[in-house]
This record gives C-alpha cells, structure tokens and sequence, in this order.
C-alpha cells in the first residue's frame, strides 16, 4: 500500500511541476507541498520513533498548511491545471477558477469550493464527501464515479454536467450521461 501511494505522490509531483508553467508556480508549490506532506504524515507508521522525530514529522504538514492560509487567495486561477489524484481535503478553494483542469481521482472531502468555476472540468472519481459546492458552476463537468455524499450543491449549477455512477448528497447514485 505505501508503494502504491508513493507512486501516486511521485505522479501528483511530475503532474504539478509538467503544469507549473502555466499558472502561478507559487500556488502549484503550495498545493503540491500540502498534498504531499499529508500524504507522508498518513503513511508514517511511527514505529520506534522518538518524541523529537515525530514533533518534526507533524511539522512538516503544520508548516505546509501555513504557507497556504497565508497565501493571498484573490483569483486563484488554476484552469486547465492537472491536479489529478491530490489529497487536499479541507483545502480553501473560495471561488477558484478550476475550469478545464483535471482533480481526478482527488480527495476533496471537506473543501470549500463554494463559488469555484468548474465548468468542463474532470472530476471523475473524486471524493468531495462533505464538500461545499454551494454556487459553483459545474457546467459540462465529469464527475463520472465522484463522491459527493454529504456535499452542499445549493445553487450549483450543473448543467450537461455527466453524472455517471456519481454518489450524490443524499448517497443515491445518478446514472446520466453513462
């Protein structure tokens, strides 16, 4: 399991960096460094480690979390950007736009996207258990296999949206555009 999830954090690291020319590098560091960071701190076993060494390992994710929150996040501008399989849960994405990217695969449970411009974006297989969607516009995206149980979509919009073995709110699962 920890090689399959290592690979999975190597991919995430070449997707960001092969992207990283189109956007503000500094978000794609700060997004990648806390997907990263929570990754390994999930992963660590802690056996045989010391009071000094895991007060280190918990502060790399304390630290990563930080940088973010700190970081001015007017306009974040990710569209078009490959953000498959991230681990972003509770990530602050106020109005982001995410157009045209790829989060696939991405854990998202517990985001604020309230507001975020999704439209045509792949959002297959994603979790967004408890995700707040309110406002976003999710127009043309695929979200073929997502998990949305517990997500707010009040006033999303989703149209052509392709909603295929999609688990909604309410932990039915919809069937369009299979």
């Amino acid at each position: 399991m920890k090689r399959t999830l290592m690979t999975a954090m190597t991919l995430a690291a070449t997707m960001f960096a092969s992207s990283a020319s189109a956007f503000d590098s500094r978000i794609l560091e700060l997004l990648e460094n806390l997907s990263r960071t929570k990754i390994e701190s999930m992963l660590w076993d802690g056996e045989g480690e010391t009071l000094a060494e895991r007060n280190e390992r918990l502060e790399g994710p304390r630290l990563a979390q930080e940088d973010w929150e700190n970081y001015p996040k007017d306009n974040i501008d990710l569209s078009s950007a490959d953000l498959s399989e991230v681990y972003l849960e509770e990530i602050n994405l106020l109005a982001a736009d995410l157009s045209k990217s790829n989060l696939s695969y991405s854990v998202l449970a517990g985001a604020n996207l309230r507001g975020a411009n999704l439209t045509d974006a792949n959002l297959s297989g994603v979790l967004m258990i408890g995700t707040d969607l309110s406002n976003s516009d999710l127009t043309g995206a695929n979200l073929s296999g997502a998990v949305l149980r517990e997500a707010d979509l009040t006033q999303a919009m989703m149209n052509g949206a392709i909603l295929c073995n999609t688990t909604m709110p309410d932990g039915s699962v919809i069937y369009s555009g299979c």
